[in-house]
C-alpha cells in the first residue's frame, strides 16, 4: 500500500489518523492516473473496463436498484404520504417566474428529426392507459367544476397580458404559406404601401383581441385581409371571423384560396379595390 493511504480499522466508519491521502498535492503531471478526468480524456479501454465493472455490480447488487442509491430522494413518494412535495403559493409563483424569464426556447426551429423521436416518444405514452387517463382529467366535467373554472379564469387572465401573446406567437415561429406569400405579392403589386402581413403575430398592434389577422392596411384605416384556404377553412364561415372583428370597430375581407388561381385573379383584384374604396 502506499504511504500516505488511509487505512481502514475494523470500524469501517472510521480511518487511522495521522496519515494523508497519498494524491495530495500530486499532479496530473506526475501522475497520469490523475487525468482520467477533465482535460484528460478517459481512454477507450478505461471506459470500456468502467462500463463492465458499473453493469457487473448491478447485476449482482439488484437488490440495491429499489433502494436509496439510485432514483431521487423523492422516489415512490406522494404527496399524500409526504406533505413537504406539495409546493406553497410561494414556489408556485417563483417557478412560473422563472419559467416565462426564460427565453432560450423561444423561436427555437425543432429539428425533423427530433419531431419524429417526439411523435414516437408520444405515441408510446399515449399507448399507456394510465398516462392516457391522467391526460383526460377533464373528461366528464362541466364548466361549474372548480377546476376548469378555475383553468378557464387563468388563461383568461394571461391572454389579457399583451407581453404574453406576444411571447406566445413569437415561440410559434410563424411564417405565410404558400397562398399568404401569394396574396401578399399580389397586395404589393396592386396596393403598393397600402398592406402588410401581420399574420406571424410579431407585430403587437395587430394582435386583435387575441386574434391574428392575416393582412392589415397601415394607412390609418381599420381594415384587414384574411386568407381562407380551401381545405383547411373548409368548414368554417368566413362571417364568424368578419364579426369578431367588427367588435373591435375592423372591416374585414376574407379572400379564399382558389380566388387566387389565374382565371379568378382580376375578379380578385376588383374585389379589394371595391374593399378599399368602401
Amino acid at each position: 500500500m502506499p504511504t500516505g493511504v488511509y487505512k481502514h480499522t475494523n470500524n469501517s466508519s472510521s480511518f487511522r489518523k495521522g496519515h494523508t491521502p497519498w494524491n495530495k498535492e500530486k499532479s496530473k503531471i506526475e501522475f497520469p492516473q490523475l487525468g482520467n478526468c477533465g482535460i484528460y480524456p478517459r481512454t477507450e479501454i478505461t471506459k470500456k473496463s468502467l462500463s463492465i465493472a458499473t453493469t457487473k455490480w448491478w447485476k449482482t447488487h439488484p437488490e440495491e436498484r429499489n433502494s436509496g442509491c439510485r432514483g431521487g430522494w423523492n422516489k415512490g413518494l406522494t404527496k399524500e404520504t409526504a406533505p413537504s412535495l406539495v409546493a406553497s403559493e410561494e414556489s408556485k409563483r417563483k417557478n412560473s417566474a422563472v419559467h416565462l424569464s426564460n427565453k432560450n426556447s423561444l423561436g427555437h426551429t425543432v429539428t425533423p428529426e427530433a419531431r419524429t423521436l417526439i411523435s414516437i416518444r408520444v405515441k408510446e405514452a399515449l399507448a399507456n392507459n394510465e398516462i392516457r387517463e391522467k391526460l383526460r382529467w377533464r373528461k366528464g366535467l362541466t364548466k361549474d367544476d372548480p377546476r376548469v373554472a378555475k383553468q378557464a379564469n387563468t388563461l383568461r387572465l394571461r391572454w389579457l397580458d399583451p407581453d404574453f401573446i406576444r411571447t406566445i406567437y413569437k415561440a410559434q415561429n410563424i411564417s405565410p404559406n404558400n397562398p399568404e406569400i401569394l396574396l401578399n405579392s399580389l397586395l404589393q403589386n396592386n396596393f403598393p404601401r397600402m398592406w402588410k402581413y401581420v399574420g406571424d403575430g410579431k407585430d403587437p398592434n395587430f394582435i386583435i383581441g387575441r386574434m391574428r389577422p392575416d393582412f392589415a392596411d397601415i394607412n390609418g384605416k381599420k381594415q384587414l385581409i384574411e386568407m381562407f384556404g380551401d381545405y383547411w377553412h373548409r368548414n368554417q364561415d368566413p362571417n364568424n371571423r368578419i364579426c369578431r372583428f367588427a367588435k373591435f370597430g375592423y372591416d374585414c375581407l376574407v379572400i379564399w384560396e382558389h380566388e387566387l388561381k389565374s382565371n379568378q385573379i382580376e375578379e380578385t383584384i376588383g374585389k379589394i379595390k371595391s374593399f378599399v374604396g368602401g
